[in-house]
């Protein structure tokens, strides 16, 4: 069948590795049952960040037959939502046969920072045609699959001291070794910097977002500040938040979340969905109207910025963070580095929402 085939060693991409990124449809994954606690000594680590180790690489299997079968036109063909109930076990034919139950993947256990992308690591020279397969699944979270090489390979999964073997610099700019300062890193966060850096290769030009300092940046996150003019001045529509796990601290504070890979087309959507998901009662189309005036790039003094009729949108560089552990043995030990790259919507309150709420108790705070 076209769904499956067989593994295959090509000495060509021997160096670096596969990366199946997962990180769309993590909730998916751990609600229904397919990820697995990760066995990796954490006791060095940072409490907040060994709350969940999780194996990513134990749902590929699944996953794997899963398109397998629907591209040979089973459950559904690809048309259909994948619920996490498909029985493939039950299904045989030759290129379901060709999925291993033991494939040879691992997860990564530091990406990002306090809750690191779900992502799943393979050898550069393992080849399965159903690996291709995975980013047509459709699924109710509206996540999406993607499958893209590093190529550089990933270290051990024990590699956390630093030995000064691995260094990181924003600054420079040379090609070739040199002698320039660089922060001293893990491996796995050298490692990590690059996978980061070939997922954002695979987002679409709209997540691409000038910066206010004229650089270009992946925005992977969105806050929505929604103001309205008084006689006293302005003020700003605020929230209050309970402390979760995933960091966010108790208090007042703007909506706002991630940009969500698969399922936000680009910033502007994920400010949408992060406002309507989070301020419940209070739709968007209600209280900042309907996005229906195209982008516009310009220019405020000095600052690339982006307007969409009354709203504008800024994207700020706040560079890349190294999550560093405190001395363990008298070694220190980092996890991975941190990309802070985010952007901010700022949107008057239309004036119908404005006169609503001047009798109703509203979260609004001053600036």
């Amino acid at each position: 069948g076209a769904g499956g085939g067989g593994r295959s060693r090509s000495p060509k991409r021997a160096r670096g590795c596969l990366v199946v990124w997962l990180d769309g449809v993590r909730y998916f994954l751990q609600d229904m049952g397919l990820t697995q606690p990760l066995s990796v000594n954490w006791s060095s680590c940072r409490p907040r960040l060994r709350r969940a180790p999780i194996d990513w690489a134990a749902a590929l299997p699944w996953l794997l037959r899963v398109a397998s079968a629907k591209e040979a036109g089973h459950l559904g063909g690809f048309e259909e939502i994948t619920t996490g109930e498909e029985d493939v076990e039950s299904l045989r034919w030759p290129a379901l046969d060709a999925i291993p139950a033991d494939l040879p993947a691992y997860s990564s256990p530091c990406v990002g920072y306090m809750q690191p992308p779900a992502v799943a690591v393979l050898p550069a020279d393992f080849s399965l045609a159903a690996l291709s397969l995975l980013s047509s699944l459709r699924f109710h979270c509206g996540g999406q699959i993607a499958v893209f090489e590093v190529d550089v390979s990933p270290p051990r999964l024990e590699s956390f001291a630093l030995d000064g073997s691995c260094g990181y610099s924003n600054s420079c700019k040379h090609t070739e070794p040199c002698r320039c300062p660089r922060t001293p890193v893990s491996s796995w966060a050298a490692w990590s910097r690059q996978a980061w850096r070939s997922f954002n290769a695979q987002l679409p030009g709209r997540w691409h977002l000038r910066t206010v300092d004229g650089s270009t940046r992946a925005i992977h996150h969105v806050t929505i500040v929604v103001f309205r003019e008084t006689l006293a001045g302005f003020e700003v529509l605020k929230l209050w938040r309970q402390a979760t796990e995933g960091g966010h601290f108790a208090g007042w504070s703007v909506p706002g979340g991630g940009i969500e890979f698969g399922k936000d087309t680009d910033v502007w959507a994920a400010a949408k969905r992060e406002w309507d998901e989070e301020v419940v009662g209070y739709p968007w189309s209600a209280v900042v109207g309907e996005l229906d005036v195209a982008e516009e790039a310009v220019n405020v003094k000095g600052c690339s910025v982006y307007r969409r009729g009354p709203l504008l949108l800024c994207a700020a560089n706040l560079g890349v963070t190294t999550v560093v552990d405190e001395k363990v043995g008298g070694t220190v030990r980092t996890l991975g580095l941190s990309p802070r790259s985010t952007s901010t919507v700022y949107a008057p309150a239309c004036k119908a929402f404005c006169k609503r709420v001047a009798h109703e108790p509203m979260p609004l705070r001053a600036p």
